[in-house]
């Protein structure tokens, strides 16, 4: 695609992958569509042959041709058709001279041939003249068909031009020129005659021969076709180098020798094939030489899918599996075909059949001659035509339900063996990329997913949040996907849409008509709506105000909308649009589990910029002062003369609003604009407000004031309603730095995966005779940097597999770092879940989605594989475990919304590339105008629970932009560099950063983490020109950035770490690109860096039978280094060393050794030896094997402790809610395996018959063993009780208890209980899930609804066994092993989704049972509560102050707090959880401790008694 505005999805022909692609379920891209072969001569005069009218137009919009060689060639011709030929009487629609020009001409029936008419000679046309005086040309839209990828009628093509290059191609089909010359002549003699009927005429080879063949002997005897470079016309003018028939383009060629052109197949070790094309090339004189086409010549990398019949293919790894194929470099088998092409079918089929067995298209029989096909029979739906016989054969043709099918099939057979795959087709050719085949390619691709089920429901859910629901129910999601399944949708007694699958009508009606989105009902919802567009807000405001546009402006437009607001048709940042639809902002939103994919873009340099242009657009209409969004109409220094009266805005300005309210009081103006802006959603105490100010401006600002302020309510900027209270938000005090010493991280994430192979290239001086450079070289191919013009860097200190490295030519500035040693590279680093090689990495990868931009992006942000610190990135934890321990720690992001950054206690501040807008600029001027920042706070104040979340969000993030905005603006604009930044994005964000970090003081900081990042990476094609102009933007932005700290003195406090989501294959695909990959090359930088070495492992092959255990196909090395590795060293130097809150920070750092982990001395200079940091053991969290907490997010707690230790989880919120547990330790387990619980109480009403308890036994007890006809809980493992322990139940069931208390107990298999809690209830949220996400149960179906038809059985085998096979195919099970049962425990005040798991029959290294709940549903009783109770235990290890020994008894001393008081939730349901030191009351674990003690051992006793 071309990125332009005119037309943003423009296809270039010669950019795209020519190769055929496999589709779905074994088919191809290109099935069911006819053979370009099997249309009928001269399809452009048969029916339904269209042209589009180009009128005086040179240039063709469907075929590729040298714009700058048609413009400047004054002997190129076109096709000028004879004013008798029928052609010309359908075109022209009238008579010569009058004609009447039709946009598109479509023949109705064949047109008769007339030799001596032009058309008549050719066998393709591209462009005709119909008249020439002025010219008037139509372009001839040849149908979409397809080619088949092997053929055995294979002729040498060859290049026009330099480079002399050649091709196999199809004799019968028109894709060369035509070249003629004397076989008795020279080879080495030149020119040579070219015969065409326009320029650029392409034939057949057929015709080309004959085209030779009938020159007149006795001026060319012996005459044939010969490909030379040059050529000359029939009149013998070769002044002109032939250029009436030929053209300088990439893809013009001339028939060549007469000899076979032979194809091979070149498999892979996967299965994969590449086309190797043998062209029969004639030989220039001297050093010029034809060679095969770079793209299919035997070297070349163009592999793609094949549908083999049956598993296997020539294996390269097992010798080619017996074949007399060639093994090539070891890793590659080159194949001798043969093409076997047969009839399907000898008897009229059924409709199914012809579906499912032809894969290849008919052409409509009507374009053929009368006579040349007749329909033979019809039966059941199907009719059958034959070609000039009676008989069934290869040419027959099928039509079945509308379509046409050709009775054959295509298959390639490798050599003599019986290996063969389906021949697939394609629409490009190598050698001829037409832009048209290349749109029919597309469409096809559209065509064949648009039909997948899964895209019903995907768009529907898309389309819904468009339409501002961002989180419809699955019962709306089902309704639309429903309505554009059908094509229809019918709402009071009338029915929308066509009744075709993807009909728009029906699914637009039923976005807007289907009850969850007209229900005022919904308004009241917290979870539901959205936030707006920030083009829809700009777009509605001006329409709603009336905007009209002033007689002096030639047009209106709006200036840097995408930088200002992050949006703007047409310049979206990136393939993912301006937002992600998974997005949900941090706080209440992310809390919730819900998304917000606007917020991506509502940071607050964008909320400030926003509300700036709408206030200037309300006073001076649209202008560039004072942060307007339009032109410059006025010296920036002269815009106060608009307010002061100097000068009237009328005069300069482009558009004004010119809306007037009907009435004069100010209670009805206001209600007017809130109808018109808000859709009368304007709460209360907001109506208030407006009323006054209005009531409160001058003569004149009454109403500017009151449209201004309606831009800044949240119901204005989102759908929800508001319920406000009078309390002001809590303004931000200005932090004090505590004296400890400043230092900063500096993020930097090069966006759509950075190709860090060609960053750092291996060199010379490589161990043995491993020329690894020669291996990156041979492997990348075209993509490879010249050595020569790498700069090189030593590494022989860095026991890597060369001595000499080189970097990227660009990247000058980053080797003199390193050799300054203020960097160092970290290579094949990447996202790991544990250790993997070739053999075990899909197995072994399940916790993530590889090669996914958005999942490997957030898994580099979060460095959390596991969520085990759910919701909050690596940057975020890092500030949140340096507050806690007492520094003043800020998060600072330049490139908007980071999953980096997201943080528990502190929101990050965010700068859009350093740059601060005042806010409210015109407030300057007081004396012309009154500030409204008070107003506009007073208008966001705090809500109360029952406003809508995205309402209370965007009064949050307003309120603290405002707030970052004043702390900031001031001290920013204070601070001047030395440094001159490169005006890129990434110099303006390390300009901003630079700025910030000289203003550390004023903020009152000790640590800074940063967020910067760069866009365009991810480089499908043209690789290294992507290259060519990134790099020197990131090298330019790292040398003034080193400048400016050096000049600051802050060199050595700050590191910059470069990451990217993945790096990118080794092997070029045919862009001139590369694709997904994995493991990668990053470096950190700083003064205080260990720089001068390279780190991690570089691959010491590039060959994957050399170095098999890390090289996959095509190209993707797998990382042997986990980022956790290099993070390890960086957070230490940062200031985080105690284990517990390394632990935190990555908490997948246990999944490798610690000897693999990267020290912060490795990484940093003077950094002193690190502290024993061993991990607790088991009774080090405090007195008498009080357990540990390992971790609290998301209301999912996990702890550890010692054997048989009962905690109070959560305790007592006004005697309403008290969860307990009990811990265990199995002796079979590892020893340094956590605890599981056990057994577990509940209650919420703290009466002797509303807790439940939940008891696990060893062994299962009698009942359930020794009858196998009962079915029992954990085959009789598990045990309810609902009377404090005087009994208990062991059956599924659904019980009631205590009047308003519900459980539903069930067994299920496997991950069948996710299947419950997970999956069928959050259809909309499958990618969250996917990526270990959990979503809250908030209007969704409860498992209990799920259960109705099987309350009192188990869930059927087959049916979960079902599920699970599909979601195992779709990548998307939560893979636990085990045997389960699933409770679901239902009360007034909270319920909860408990989850049993027995260790597995057949793994016993850990025989286990386990308990684990998750809060579903919480009353908004609770949630309005204060809730208070016992967290856990610290688990630093406490000394003493004088003797320094370790504090192993004291309770007293060991306890932050008092009385287990050390980490306390005080605060509402959802907030923050912080270790608080209070003095609090002791806690008691109330009667239900000794209650399930009475369980426990009445279930003892039964099973010794047994």
């Amino acid at each position: 695609f071309e990125k332009n505005f005119y037309d943003p999805m423009k296809i270039v022909g010669l950019k795209r992958d020519w190769s055929p692609k496999i589709g779905l379920g074994g088919t191809y891209i290109g099935d069911k569509y006819p053979l370009c072969v099997d249309e009928p001569d001269k399809a452009f005069l048969r029916k339904g042959a269209k042209y589009r009218l180009i009128g005086s137009s040179r240039t063709p919009l469907l075929h590729d041709q040298n714009k700058w060689w048609i413009k400047h060639n004054n002997k190129f011709t076109f096709l000028n058709l004879n004013s008798t030929s029928a052609l010309f009487s359908e075109l022209c629609n009238g008579t010569p001279g009058s004609c009447n020009y039709q946009p598109v001409v479509t023949l109705e029936s064949n047109i008769d041939c007339d030799s001596s008419h032009p058309e008549c000679a050719v066998d393709e046309l591209r462009i005709v003249e119909v008249e020439s005086d002025p010219p008037v040309r139509y372009e001839y839209v040849k149908p979409a068909c397809v080619n088949l990828a092997f053929y055995d009628n294979g002729k040498t093509i060859q290049f026009a031009s330099v480079p002399h290059k050649a091709l196999c191609a199809q004799a019968d089909i028109p894709l060369a020129g035509n070249a003629c010359c004397m076989y008795t002549q020279s080879w080495s003699q030149w020119p040579a005659t070219s015969f065409c009927s326009y320029s650029a005429e392409k034939v057949t080879f057929a015709t080309s021969q004959q085209r030779c063949a009938n020159l007149d002997p006795a001026v060319m005897p012996e005459a044939g076709q010969c490909p030379w470079y040059g050529l000359t016309t029939p009149s013998g003018d070769y002044s002109n180098g032939g250029y009436e028939c030929h053209q300088s383009s990439e893809d013009f060629w001339l028939w060549g020798s007469e000899d076979p052109c032979i194809l091979q197949a070149k498999v892979s070790k996967t299965g994969t094939v590449a086309i190797v094309h043998n062209p029969v090339v004639n030989q220039l004189n001297g050093n010029d030489v034809f060679f095969t086409y770079i793209n299919a010549d035997l070297e070349n990398t163009n592999f793609f899918k094949v549908a083999w019949d049956g598993e296997n293919f020539p294996d390269p790894s097992n010798n080619c599996l017996g074949t007399s194929c060639t093994l090539l470099n070891g890793i590659e088998c080159v194949c001798d075909v043969i093409i076997q092409e047969q009839l399907v079918f000898n008897t009229i089929p059924t409709v199914s059949d012809v579906i499912s067995q032809l894969h290849v298209g008919g052409v409509d029989v009507a374009k053929f001659e009368n006579g040349e096909y007749s329909l033979a029979e019809s039966n059941g739906g199907v009719d059958v035509w034959h070609k000039g016989s009676s008989n069934y054969d290869q040419d027959t043709v099928f039509v079945a339900s509308n379509k046409y099918y050709k009775n054959f099939r295509s298959d390639v057979q490798i050599d003599s063996s019986a290996l063969s795959f389906r021949n697939p087709p394609q629409f490009l050719n190598p050698a001829v990329r037409e832009p048209r085949d290349a749109i029919y390619e597309t469409d096809a691709v559209l065509e064949h997913y648009f039909r997948h089920p899964n895209v019903a429901p995907f768009l529907a859910l898309r389309l819904i949040q468009r339409f501002g629901l961002s989180n419809p129910s699955p019962q709306y999601v089902n309704a639309v996907a429903t309505a554009f399944s059908s094509g229809s949708y019918s709402i009071f007694g009338q029915n929308f849409g066509s009744g075709e699958y993807g009909d728009l009508a029906a699914t637009v009606s039923a976005i807007i008509m289907h009850d969850e989105a007209r229900n005022p009902l919904l308004d009241a919802d917290p979870t539901a709506g959205s936030f707006r567009e920030p083009m829809v807000k700009i777009i509605s405001f001006m329409r709603a105000m009336e905007l009209e546009q002033a007689a002096i402006a030639p047009d209106l437009v709006l200036v840097d909308m995408q930088n200002r607001l992050g949006q703007m048709p047409h310049s979206s940042p990136g393939v993912f649009s301006f937002f992600l639809p998974e997005y949900a902002a941090p706080g209440h939103i992310k809390m919730a589990s819900i998304t917000s994919p606007e917020a991506q873009i509502m940071t607050g340099p964008k909320l400030v910029s926003f509300l700036n242009g709408v206030f200037s657009l309300v006073d001076i209409g649209l202008a560039k002062c004072f942060g307007g969004f339009g032109l410059e109409t006025y010296y920036d220094f002269w815009c106060e003369h608009f307010i002061n009266g100097f000068r009237n805005p009328e005069e300069k300005n482009r558009a004004f609003l010119r809306f007037q309210p009907s009435s004069t009081v100010a209670s009805e103006i206001v209600d007017e604009i809130a109808l018109l802006l808000t859709g009368g959603r304007l709460h209360l105490e907001a109506r208030n407000l407006l009323i006054a100010a209005y009531e409160e401006a001058g003569a004149g600002e009454k109403l500017l004031a009151v449209q201004k302020l309606f831009t800044a309510l949240p119901e204005y900027h989102s759908s929800g309603l508001v319920e406000a209270k009078t309390e002001a938000r809590q303004e931000a005090s200005q932090p004090v730095p505590t004296g400890d010493e400043y230092k900063a991280l500096i993020f930097l994430s090069l966006r759509g995966g950075a190709d860090s192979y060609n960053m750092l290239i291996p060199h010379s001086g490589c161990s043995g005779d491993n020329d690894l450079y020669e291996m990156y070289s041979s492997t990348r191919t075209g993509l490879a940097i010249n050595k020569n013009s790498l700069l090189q860097i030593n590494c022989t200190s860095s026991n890597q597999g060369c001595n000499t490295f080189g970097l990227h030519p660009n990247l000058g500035h980053l080797k003199t770092l390193y050799e300054d040693e203020d960097l160092l590279w970290i290579s094949n680093m990447g996202v790991l879940q544990e250790y993997v090689d070739t053999s075990n990495w899909m197995q072994k990868t399940t916790a993530t989605g590889l090669f996914s931009h958005y999942t490997q992006e957030v898994e580099v942000e979060l460095t959390d594989m596991y969520d085990q610190q759910a919701g909050r990135g690596l940057g975020g934890r890092i500030v949140d475990i340096l507050q806690r321990n007492g520094l003043t720690a800020n998060s600072l992001s330049l490139a908007g919304n980071s999953e980096f950054l997201v943080s528990s206690f502190s929101q990050p501040i965010l700068v859009d590339g350093g740059k601060i807008d005042k806010f409210d600029p015109m407030s300057d001027y007081p004396a012309h105008y009154n500030a409204l920042e008070d107003k506009v706070k007073a208008l966001n104040n705090i809500t109360s629970l029952g406003s809508s979340i995205f309402t209370e969000t965007w009064a949050s993030i307003l309120h603290r932009s405002l707030q970052e905005n004043n702390l900031l603006y001031d001290a920013l604009q204070s601070a001047t560099l030395d440094t001159t930044f490169t005006d890129s994005s990434i110099g303006r964000q390390m300009e901003g950063v630079s700025k910030l970090i000289k203003t550390k003081a004023i903020r009152g900081v000790d640590r800074d983490v940063f967020y910067v990042a760069m866009s365009g990476f991810d480089s499908h094609i043209n690789l290294n020109l992507s290259l060519d102009i990134l790099l020197p933007q990131m090298n330019s932005a790292m040398a003034e950035f080193t400048a400016e700290m050096k000049a600051q003195g802050s060199w050595n406090s700050v590191v910059v770490v470069m990451t990217s989501e993945f790096s990118r294959t080794l092997t070029e695909n045919t862009g001139e690109g590369s694709d997904h990959a994995w493991g990668g090359n990053y470096f950190l930088a700083g003064g205080g860096v260990n720089g001068g070495q390279i780190l991690g492992e570089y691959p010491d092959s590039f060959d994957p039978n050399v170095d098999a255990g890390i090289m996959l196909e095509p190209g993707i090395v797998i990382p042997t280094t986990p980022w956790e590795s290099m993070w390890n060293g960086v957070v230490r130097w940062f200031g985080i060393t105690d284990a517990a809150d390394l632990s935190e920070a990555l908490p997948n750092i246990g999944a490798f050794p610690a000897e693999d982990m990267l020290t912060a001395q490795e990484l940093f200079v003077d950094v002193p030896t690190d502290a024993p940091t061993d991990a607790p053991t088991d009774g080090d969290g405090g007195f008498n094997g009080d357990p540990v907490i390992l971790g609290l997010q998301n209301q999912v707690f996990k702890f550890d402790g010692r054997d048989g230790a009962w905690y109070a989880n959560l305790a007592i919120p006004r005697n309403k809610l008290q969860w307990n547990m009990q811990f265990k330790q199995f002796n079979s387990c590892p020893a340094d395996a956590n605890m599981f619980i056990s057994s577990m109480s509940l209650s919420t009403e703290l009466s002797s018959n509303s807790g439940i308890l939940l008891v696990t036994t060893p062994e299962p007890i009698p009942e359930c063993r020794e009858n196998p006809d009962i079915v029992c809980l954990g085959d009789g493992t598990l045990h309810i009780s609902f009377d404090g322990g005087k009994s208990f139940i062991s059956k599924p069931g659904d019980y009631q208890y205590a009047s308003r208390h519900r459980v539903v107990a069930h067994n299920t298999f496997g991950a069948c209980s996710r299947k419950w809690h997970d999956y069928d209830i959050s259809l909309n949220q499958k990618q969250a899930l996917r990526d270990g996400g959990r979503r809250a149960t908030v209007r969704e179906k409860k498992p209990l609804q799920l259960l109705l038809e099987k309350r009192h059985a188990m869930i059927e085998p087959k049916e979960c066994q079902a599920w699970i096979d599909d979601r195992t195919k779709q990548d998307d099970l939560f893979q636990q092993r085990g045997q389960w049962s699933t409770l679901y425990i239902e009360g007034p005040l909270v319920s909860f989704h408990v989850e049993y798991r027995r260790s597995d029959w057949f793994d016993k290294r850990c025989d286990f049972q386990s308990l684990d709940a998750w809060m579903t549903s919480v009353s908004s009783e609770l949630e309005q509560t204060e809730w208070q109770g016992i967290l856990g235990e610290t688990k630093q290890k406490i000394y003493h102050p004088s003797s320094g020994e370790q504090i192993v008894s004291d309770r007293s001393q060991l306890l932050r707090g008092q009385d287990d008081a050390d980490y306390e939730v005080d605060g509402p349901y959802g907030s923050s959880f912080a270790a608080l030191q209070k003095q609090s009351t002791k806690k008691q674990h109330g009667f239900v401790k000794n209650a399930i003690t009475s369980v426990i051992q009445s279930v003892e006793k039964s099973v010794v008694s047994s």
